[in-house]
């Protein structure tokens, strides 16, 4: 009897204990189960309302939210999970019931995305740019309904920012405007998740230069140097579109000053990465522009030195140093030796002709280069080479 007696306490204190549920969370479970959910959100609500300590009671607003599309509240249900005040164990185990629902209803949603871009991709194929924004607007609305779902991570902002891109490339006008203003924004989101990383506001800075929106490049630009400081890629893309601004205003010294502060944009960028060809030529062109042909010569020289070079630049280098060589030739008065200048002007044409004999220009200059130099040296069958190349 002593042994009987001591069990049956312990039976009833584990049955009270397993029914120790508050009458809100009771009443809501029995509600749902008999299918109406919105009377069962009503004393679920009322139960958060009066701030029980009940994992179970957040865990179960989760799953309710969570089949309205309600994600803000979902999302604000699940936070009180871990500070409801409940025993460690219950806080883990409906932790983990609702993380399970959130998760579930983020993957319904994203692959709803990812489903749309490919069909987006098949319209491409199929020629048909209509359905393919449509399709493209489609998974980036599908992209961002995952971002509310699960707000601080970001697999959906990076997915969204893809689509959008690809429907600004798609669009035209206000259309692609709208495309990048979302786009910029999502980086601002992405940033507020990770303050510290400068990548999220160069791709920024790229989404709006890629579109030659240089309005927005020149502040996107200005903003990041004053948060992370200079960078070569940041200096180079705010000095082309400050370029390219100057080059829209009218003539004028306020248009001569901004092409200045442009141009030593982008000498800031190559000092920073003096091993980036397409900068180095980039600079040489400007000095060209600035009439400045023995810097320029110089530059091009140096780019065509780097390693690795694509034959393309290859050629252009050759052809502009050949340019440009035979113009400051023409500049000399008559009583400088103009020889070296002309043998560097053919040193150079002659690899670019060998590339690209199609190009007219290129044929002619060298074609005058050889009679000029031929002449200086007394060559005559120079000379003849140069006159069948002019005619």
């Amino acid at each position: 009897m002593k042994r009987l007696l001591i069990l049956v306490p312990m039976f009833l204190m584990m049955s009270q204990s397993a029914l120790a549920k508050s009458v809100e969370l009771t009443s809501a479970k029995l509600y749902y189960k008999q299918g109406d959910p919105v009377k069962a959100l009503e004393f679920a609500e009322q139960g958060a309302a009066k701030g029980h300590q009940e994992a179970e009671l957040y865990a179960f607003l989760v799953e309710l939210y969570a089949e309205k599309g309600d994600w803000e509240k979902m999302n604000d249900a699940f936070k009180r999970i871990e500070s409801s005040g409940d025993k460690e164990k219950r806080i883990r185990k409906f932790g983990k019931r609702a993380a399970d629902i959130v998760y579930n209803e983020w993957v319904g949603v994203f692959n709803s995305g990812v489903a749309a871009q490919n069909k987006a991709i098949g319209a491409i194929e199929a020629g048909d740019t209509l359905a393919c924004r449509e399709q493209y607007q489609s998974a980036v609305e599908d992209f961002l309904v995952a971002g509310r779902i699960q707000p601080d991570s970001l697999n959906s902002y990076l997915a969204a920012q893809g689509a959008l891109n690809n429907l600004a490339v798609f669009s035209r006008g206000e259309e692609r405007r709208k495309a990048i203003e979302q786009r910029a924004g999502l980086y601002d989101r992405m940033l507020e998740i990770h303050p510290d990383s400068s990548r999220f506001m160069l791709q920024k800075l790229e989404a709006w230069s890629n579109f030659r929106f240089n309005d927005e490049v020149v502040q996107t630009a200005e903003n990041y140097m004053e948060r992370f400081g200079e960078s070569s890629e940041v200096l180079k893309l705010y000095g082309y579109a400050s370029l390219e601004l100057a080059n829209a205003m009218e003539e004028g010294p306020a248009r001569e000053e901004a092409r200045r502060l442009a141009f030593t944009r982008l000498q800031r960028a190559y000092e920073k990465n003096p091993d980036d060809p397409d900068m180095s030529y980039d600079i040489a062109t400007l000095y060209a522009q600035a009439e400045e042909y023995d810097k320029a010569v110089s530059q091009f020289e140096k780019t065509l030195a780097m390693e690795g070079l694509g034959e393309d630049l290859v050629y252009d280098c050759n052809r502009q140093i050949g340019l440009y060589s035979l113009i400051l030739a023409d500049n000399l008065s008559m009583e400088e030796d103009a020889t070296p200048l002309l043998e560097k002007a053919v040193a150079h044409y002659e690899p670019a002709y060998a590339y690209d004999s199609g190009n007219a220009v290129v044929k002619q200059n060298l074609g005058v280069a050889l009679i000029r130099l031929g002449a200086a040296r007394g060559d005559a069958e120079m000379i003849g080479r140069g006159t069948a190349l002019t005619q």
